[in-house]
């Protein structure tokens, strides 16, 4: 409940429940009849919904609206390279690569191979301002306090460079992990604790995404996290408050991904990359890339189903 009041007030989150819309407080026409009292029948007194309850359908309604994103995509649906606009980017980092954009940006889109295989899927705005500020605050508070690392000590794999990195005076630049299998003690859990709590909302997002975007992969990774909880206590610790399904997020400091192949995750795994502060300029980026790793579903002797 702490996480919802920190993105919505009360009456939000009950608006929200109810289906009022959470921006304009609308009403709907069942509830604006509720509001006028008739003699013959005295008003119906309303049972008061426990914060357990009322942040369970709050989740629910998550759930549902990335439903809504996820068919809205399938139906812009198009061979990747058609879907983009290809231009040298004025800004640093011009070396690095090519850069793309979405024709329509604030449209949801999927992206195929050329066989009409889902390669890439695009869910722009799917987070409210008050969301976004809450989850940019968070990361920015987790970034302050844990060492940041640029180049190669960033990447074991050396697909790091340290030209890929926006380096300003007062704004953070680096790459940190946060993965729930890996053992950490101290100020750095304690701060990772704390930041994967505030994410909790972002997580429903990706997760009912996964859900709907791929039944087989979200069926899989649900065995895969039962595994990683049964074989490592610390696991269903963090799971506790985390949720999850992905085990690992690379959070990035004012980064520019170079051009890359992920060569340790599964190879037909979705990756989820989710960017606050969308314009590589002045301003400060954030932006996690939540993955997978091969070698863990060996370990746990669990495959995808392809």
């Amino acid at each position: 409940m702490e996480t919802l009041n920190k993105l919505y007030d009360q009456d939000d989150i009950a608006n929200a429940v109810s289906g009022a819309d959470i921006d304009g407080d609308v009403w709907t026409e069942e509830e604006f009849s509720n509001l006028i009292l008739d003699e013959e029948s005295p008003p119906k007194k309303k049972l008061k919904r426990s914060p357990k309850s009322m942040a369970s359908q709050f989740q629910t309604r998550l759930e549902k609206e990335m439903v809504k994103h996820v068919q809205k995509a399938r139906e812009n649906a198009a061979v990747h390279e058609r879907a983009h606009q290809h231009k040298v980017p004025d800004h640093w980092n011009m070396s690095t690569e090519t850069k793309r954009e979405w024709l329509e940006p604030r449209v949801p889109r999927m992206g195929l191979s050329a066989d009409g295989v889902p390669i890439v899927l695009h869910l722009p705005q799917i987070i409210h301002e008050r969301g976004h500020d809450e989850l940019y605050s968070a990361l920015m508070e987790y970034g302050s306090v844990v060492p940041l690392q640029i180049g190669a000590g960033a990447d074991k794999k050396k697909r790091d460079k340290e030209d890929a990195y926006h380096v300003v005076e007062g704004q953070l630049a680096g790459n940190t992990k946060l993965v729930t299998v890996w053992h950490a003690v101290g100020h750095k859990f304690s701060a990772g604790a704390t930041l994967v709590h505030r994410l909790k909302l972002l997580n429903v997002r990706l997760n009912s995404a996964l859900r709907v975007l791929d039944p087989p992969q979200y069926e899989a990774m649900l065995k895969f996290q039962v595994a990683l909880q049964t074989k490592y206590a610390h696991v269903k610790a963090m799971d506790a408050i985390d949720g999850l399904l992905w085990e690992g997020r690379s959070l990035q400091y004012n980064r520019q991904t170079p051009l890359h192949p992920d060569s340790t995750d599964p190879p037909q795994a979705w990756v989820a990359l989710v960017a606050f502060v969308l314009a590589f300029e002045d301003g400060q980026r954030v932006s996690i890339a939540h993955f997978t790793h091969q070698s863990l579903w060996e370990e746990m002797g669990i495959a995808l189903p392809y």
